[in-house]
């Protein structure tokens, strides 16, 4: 049984997912260069070893960069929440 911190802990944690962030999850099929690995770093991408792919928050700047690698074969960009 919970008792009340862990109740509201548990809680808010729900609500958050409700209401959580719309993040962005970039993938590519094919392996990537390091060069791009840096570019994606220096631009605030961060790598999730859980979903294996490359992930930041959903602005229209971050949307348009990920877009920005449509040229390369294999990537798929998806809208997810945080």
């Amino acid at each position: 049984s919970l008792v009340g911190s862990e109740m509201c802990i548990r809680d808010s944690i729900k609500r958050e997912k409700q209401n959580g962030r719309r993040g962005l999850e970039l993938s590519f099929k094919a392996g990537i260069e390091d060069k791009m690995i840096k570019k994606l770093q220096v631009n605030g991408w961060w790598w999730s070893k859980t979903n294996a792919c490359w992930c930041n928050l959903d602005t229209s700047g971050n949307r348009k960069y990920a877009e920005s690698f449509k040229e390369y074969a294999g990537m798929h960009l998806a809208v997810v929440l945080m």
